[in-house]
């Protein structure tokens, strides 16, 4: 209540100072007016977020939002945490691209009808019900955004460790992200993603554990067998040498 009377009370003051804002025209001051208490709702939302540590992250997703994680992510806790790392694990995170193109909240999302309610609120306030639907619905259901994400919490991407709730209980391992300011530089956008990996010596299409396979030729002289740590499947390549 106390915030609405303030949001009250500068509307009005703006709208009877016309000397202040010198605007001839009443559509022109209503105008201000309305940019005026959008900017003071996001700082209003903004001041309701928090910057959590990975570890109690991951107890909120877990025993808070199991539900809606089981549902919209398969119950994949260290991808939740792993892509909130990259926003630095702050609800009220907030990156502008364009005038059209801001993302919000802890999973850097867009505000649509069928995300937050079209709200920017909904995204960046500490309950996350909403926000677990939009990434998945918005993001992870993408082929090149889901690819984007699990390249970017791969294992030469993200430190791993374990989060736990007592010495018996692990509650979640933790993908915190090496290069945290990636999506801050990059915008999210592929290409750009593909140029920062590159000046760090990393290949964005081939994460580690994948193996680059030669075509098998006539007569093989070599056969090598790698197995991928995240398979369960051991794959042959071969090899031959000139005649």
């Amino acid at each position: 209540e106390v915030i609405c009377f303030l949001l009250l009370s500068i509307s009005d003051k703006i709208v009877t100072s016309n000397n202040l804002l010198n605007c001839p025209r009443k559509y022109q001051c209503m105008m201000v007016v309305v940019s005026v208490l959008l900017v003071l709702s996001l700082i209003v939302a903004s001041s309701n977020g928090e910057v959590f540590s990975p570890c109690d992250l991951a107890k909120l997703l877990k025993f808070k939002y199991g539900k809606e994680l089981n549902e919209h992510l398969g119950g994949n806790v260290s991808l939740a945490l792993c892509i909130a790392g990259y926003r630095h694990y702050n609800t009220s995170y907030v990156l502008k691209f364009s005038e059209n193109t801001i993302y919000y909240g802890i999973f850097g999302l867009q505000p649509a009808p069928d995300c937050g309610d079209g709200r920017v609120s909904n995204l960046v306030n500490n309950i996350m019900v909403g926000d677990l639907e939009c990434l998945n619905n918005s993001v992870l259901k993408d082929p090149k955004k889901r690819y984007m994400y699990d390249r970017l919490c791969a294992t030469d991407l993200t430190r791993r460790s374990v989060c736990k709730y007592n010495q018996y209980y692990d509650i979640a391992e933790v993908w915190d992200p090496v290069y945290p300011d990636i999506i801050d530089m990059t915008f999210g956008e592929e290409h750009a993603v593909v140029k920062y990996l590159s000046a760090h010596n990393i290949d964005y299409y081939n994460p580690p554990g994948t193996t680059k396979v030669i075509a098998k030729t006539d007569t093989p002289t070599e056969a090598t067998i790698t197995r991928n740590p995240n398979a369960t499947t051991e794959i042959t390549t071969f090899s031959s040498t000139a005649s």
